[in-house]
């Protein structure tokens, strides 16, 4: 049995005030400086890597320290949002060998830059899951227990529960003026620090798959949220009041959702049940396909 209970998160409301001037946007790419020490041989495109943004803490030392990448603008620019910034980044960790890349810095934004400026530190550990904290949803990953790290299972006080999936939503956005159109990033997110499964369940390939659908749901969300606020298409001034109207109206179909389903599984116990909600959410991300990022 499982007890599953998730929340939508969300970070960085990046609004600036609206000035009065109106400001030409040049298409240029960001400056990018990497400073390589110990450059490695190119890891496959397909190879794992993780990414600790900002936020996340970087817990022991990785093994090899390879060298620093930055992303700067002198000015007003395109094609530097933050995701665009941060596939580049994986791909230059890659081609310098690095398996674990750490965001050391991050400035939204603003009025002189309409690029994310981001630093970063690039290693190589043959352990780099380990230091891993949360990942976004992908179709080309699937949950396995090594992403279950918290130790809640082992707890006296988690009653019949048997694993616990910490799934949400992360979205941010900025407005640069009154005249230029809103930026906004929205993915689902595993936490593999607050996720947990009791270790004499970790036999079970059913209560996984549970645990993935979670998961799954969590991505339709986040595919409902991005159509949403794609179709109501709010200005620079009405995004921060309207994004905020539509997180909330899906934070609570999700929350209602995920109820739903490990009350109508039971936990995904009742294995016919469990089948048809798997089929049903494989349906649902599928006819929102076109909204998948």
């Amino acid at each position: 049995m499982t007890s599953s209970f998730r929340t939508m998160m969300k970070t960085g409301f990046f609004w600036v005030p609206a000035v009065t001037t109106l400001f030409f946007l040049s298409s240029c790419a960001p400056k990018i400086k990497i400073g390589i020490v110990h450059p490695l041989p190119a890891l496959p495109d397909t190879a794992r890597l993780v990414l600790l943004s900002f936020e996340d803490s970087l817990t022991g030392q990785p093994a090899v320290y390879i060298g620093n990448i930055r992303f700067g603008d002198a000015g007003l620019s395109t094609n530097c949002d933050y995701d665009e910034e941060v596939g580049m980044l994986t791909n230059a960790a890659r081609k310098n060998g690095a398996n674990l890349v750490k965001i050391t810095f991050h400035k939204a934004p603003d009025r002189l830059s309409s690029c994310d400026r981001i630093q970063a530190n690039l290693y190589f550990d043959e352990g780099c899951r380990d230091f891993e904290r949360q990942f976004p949803w992908s179709s080309k990953r699937r949950l396995d227990w090594k992403d279950f790290k918290s130790a809640g299972g082992d707890m006296k006080d988690t009653g019949s529960a048997a694993a616990y999936t910490h799934c949400g939503i992360v979205y941010r956005y900025h407005v640069l003026t009154n005249f230029s159109k809103p930026y906004f990033s929205v993915k689902a997110y595993m936490n593999c620090r607050s996720s947990w499964v009791r270790a004499d369940q970790q036999y079970r390939p059913d209560l996984l798959a549970h645990e993935q659908a979670h998961f799954d749901l969590c991505e339709v969300y986040a595919r409902t949220l991005r159509k949403k606020l794609r179709e109501e298409r709010p200005g620079p001034r009405e995004f921060p009041r309207a994004s905020e109207r539509i997180y909330r109206d899906v934070l609570r179909q999700l929350t209602a959702r995920q109820q739903a389903y490990d009350i109508e599984t039971h936990h995904g116990l009742n294995r016919t049940v469990q089948q048809d909600w798997q089929e049903r959410i494989t349906g649902e991300l599928i006819k929102l396909h076109d909204f998948a990022d």
